[in-house]
């Protein structure tokens, strides 16, 4: 896509739990055990569960 063809492009808006969520997947991926990753994984699944159903459920969760 050319800027010049298409205009300015509008920045695509992160939910506001984006960081945290993507933080918690590269302790995943970044792991020295499995212990570590259930805990992250446990904290992204708070993370889904508290915004599920409300304006900031996001596909990204």
């Amino acid at each position: 896509m050319h800027k010049e063809q298409f205009g300015e492009v509008e920045s695509i808006k992160k939910p506001p739990h984006y960081e945290a969520i993507h933080q918690l997947a590269l302790d995943i991926v970044n792991a020295n055990n499995k212990q570590q990753e259930w805990v992250a994984y446990n904290q992204i699944k708070e993370i889904c569960d508290k915004f599920a159903g409300t304006p900031l459920d996001h596909p990204f969760q």
